[in-house]
């Protein structure tokens, strides 16, 4: 729902808007259980716009989106029974005041100040249950391991002038210069159950294996303050657009003041702590160039090359600023002899020489500085005939210089142990059986550096190429096709050896797993009667990389995953997807009526694009028959592509 129009003619004029989305789905979970997964959105926003002047205006703008997923799924439902499920209840408020100024004919200003706050919890679900977790098949009990209530709050200003000069040097100049200036604090408080969480292995006797207690209830605090100023000139001379521009940036990440509850596992652990600034601190300038050449000199070829330096943007948790706070993050890892075998945790049942993990055994390396990408691509584009254009991008990034974690004390052994890999079936004894090396902790000593890998690259190779045909003749089309690698290689730093087996390889993680061969088809159609208009998307990706892995339980400490072969050596099926949608739109003077009828996965789909990765075989009861029966788990489906939905809309503008 949409309203909006001027209050005070050509001086004042308000906008505003209401939406309610909900999306509901039975979700299959563990033991036969159904999880109802909701998804509710409203949000609202409004907006007033006063022009003071013919050369100023100021714009306010506020919104407000609430998020509710009562029943949040840990990860995917995979490892996920109801009594796991967290509470998921966000708010996102926004807050914004704009001034826009014409100074005169070349000079133009914008500034902005604005506040952004999330609350963003997930509380538990299980009541006073224990979370507990079977390192065999990664599924979690009990409870969901934390309820978590987060506060992140953000104050900007900023400001940018563009500055024209028709002639200097020969050609035009287009300045921009300005400055921006943020301040960002994160707070987190953090409970558990019994303040503990631990773990066991189904296919184990004894059963229990480890556990971790906690100094909850905490309430942590992080800040980050970045400056930055910028400067940039385009200028253009016969057929060459030349641009460069500059981006300095200060980057302070510290510790406010801040205290915690006392912690009954924990009775004498300091729980107040004063400020503690320029825990990382950081002075950086990445630059960046481009050049545009009319290559034949008529407008119709355009060839491109572009350069920059991209610095990470860090969260107020980042930085490893949250890692070092004392008042966060302390839990000692034990042994477990659970003694009545209740897979409930008592005091007392710990066993062995703790492992602490907490700010206290965090540090950060004094020469610790600011991961960044170097961008690169070269490209041209040719307009082949009236709205048909041709383009051909190649794209190489370069990830250097990244974030890691090692341990100091180093404490394990230094010649690997062997165990037998069960291979894919994940059942001892079989034909597919064989060996893998890991490396045995030999002492609890546990301490954590925050650092770079200087040897470490992470790298993209991406050639792209589109075709797209501008509305004309009642139809439009965009397709492009993808060609790319996307690698990590010479990893050499982490806390554990265990993590350095077979690191190098494809990118497996989902926000930029490698995928090297995308298709994609859009297009639109408006019929030559009472204007229907037929539009559909194809898309055909190749599956992401998956690595086999084992949960290896260790003499001291918590278990730790391996991979048993190089990372992202396994490739799951080609995604592939059909959506149309049929379209009418009715006029009714200054109103509007429109109908859509959408088809989502029109061919019905049932493609697979998340798999498991552990190799131990599970055993789980069949529903129907009572029967306990195993399950291979490397490659079993935890996500399915969504079945054929058909969904009807309509919309009423006045």
């Amino acid at each position: 729902m949409t309203a909006g129009g001027p209050l005070v003619q050509n001086k004042l004029r308000f906008f505003g808007s209401f939406r309610d989305w909900r999306v509901h789905q039975n979700v299959p979970v563990q033991n036969s259980e159904v999880v109802l997964d909701q998804t509710n959105i409203t949000s609202g926003l409004g907006n007033f716009t006063w022009q003071m002047s013919q050369n100023n205006r100021l714009t306010g703008f506020y919104s407000r989106q609430r998020y509710s997923k009562p029943n949040r799924l840990l990860n995917n439902a995979s490892i996920t029974v109801t009594d796991s499920t967290s509470d998921e209840e966000d708010m996102f408020d926004l807050l914004q005041g704009q001034w826009n100024s014409v100074v005169g004919k070349s000079f133009f200003v914008d500034a902005r100040l604005g506040m952004n706050s999330i609350l963003f919890p997930t509380y538990q679900n299980g009541g006073n249950q224990q979370s507990i977790t079977d390192n065999a098949t990664g599924i979690v009990y009990g409870n969901f391991p934390t309820n978590t209530v987060r506060n992140r709050d953000r104050y900007q200003a900023n400001a940018t002038g563009q500055y024209y000069v028709d002639q200097a040097l020969g050609g035009r100049h287009e300045l921009r210069f300005g400055f921006d200036n943020s301040h960002a604090v994160t707070e987190n408080e953090n409970t558990r159950v019994d303040q503990v969480r631990t773990f066991y292995n189904s296919t184990l006797t004894p059963r229990a294996q480890t556990v971790e207690i906690y100094a909850t209830p905490l309430i942590d605090l992080s800040a980050l303050n970045v400056l930055a100023v910028f400067a940039q000139d385009s200028y253009s001379v016969r057929r060459l657009t030349l641009t460069g521009g500059l981006r300095w940036e200060r980057l302070e990440g510290y510790l406010p003041e801040q205290s915690s509850p006392p912690s009954v596992f924990y009775p004498n652990l300091q729980r107040s702590f004063s400020e503690v600034r320029n825990l990382v601190l950081w002075h950086t300038a990445g630059p960046r160039a481009s050049a545009i050449f009319d290559v034949t000199g008529d407008g119709r070829t355009a060839a491109k090359a572009s350069y920059g330096r991209y610095y990470y943007v860090l969260s107020t948790g980042g930085g490893g600023v949250s890692n070092v706070n004392p008042n966060a993050n302390y839990f000692t890892t034990y042994g477990w002899n659970d003694l009545n075998g209740d897979l409930k945790f008592q005091p007392a049942e710990q066993t062995g020489a703790g492992v602490l993990t907490s700010g206290t055994t965090t540090s950060i390396d004094s020469n610790f500085s600011r991961p960044y990408t170097d961008e690169y691509s070269v490209g041209v584009d040719r307009e082949l005939m009236a709205n048909f254009k041709l383009s051909a991008v190649y794209t190489y990034r370069r990830e250097k210089n990244l974030q890691a974690s090692a341990n100091p004390d180093n404490p394990y052994a230094t010649t690997p142990t062997s165990a037998v890999d069960p291979g894919i079936d994940g059942v001892l004894g079989t034909g597919d059986d064989s060996t893998y090396n890991f490396f045995q902790r030999i002492s609890a000593a546990n301490r954590t550096l925050i650092t770079n890998d200087p040897n470490v690259v992470q790298s993209y190779k991406g050639l792209e190429i589109t075709l797209t045909k501008r509305l004309s003749n009642r139809w439009q089309m965009l397709a492009g096709y993808t060609g790319s690698k996307n690698r990590l290689r010479n990893v050499t730093v982490d806390t554990s050896p265990n993590f350095l087996i077979n690191a190098n390889g494809n990118i497996t993680n989902a926000a930029n797993a490698d995928r090297p061969n995308q298709f994609k088809l859009t297009g639109m159609y408006i019929l030559p009667w009472h204007d229907v208009i037929v539009s559909g998307n194809f898309r055909s990706q190749q599956g992401p990389p998956v690595t086999r892995q084992i949960s290896r339980a260790l003499a001291i400490g918590a278990s730790q995953t391996i991979n048993l072969e190089p990372l992202g050596n396994t490739r799951i099926g080609t995604l592939t997807t059909i959506d149309l949608r049929v379209a009418k739109l009715f006029k009714f003077n200054n109103r509007s009526f429109e109908t859509s009828l959408d088809f989502d996965n029109l061919a019905n789909a049932d493609t697979v694009w998340g798999v498991r990765t552990l190799t131990p075989a599970t055993a789980f009861t069949d529903p129907t028959t009572g029967v306990r029966q195993t399950l291979q788990q490397f490659l079993s489906p935890t996500q399915i592509l969504v079945p054929r939905t058909v969904v009807f809309r309509a919309a009423f503008k006045f």
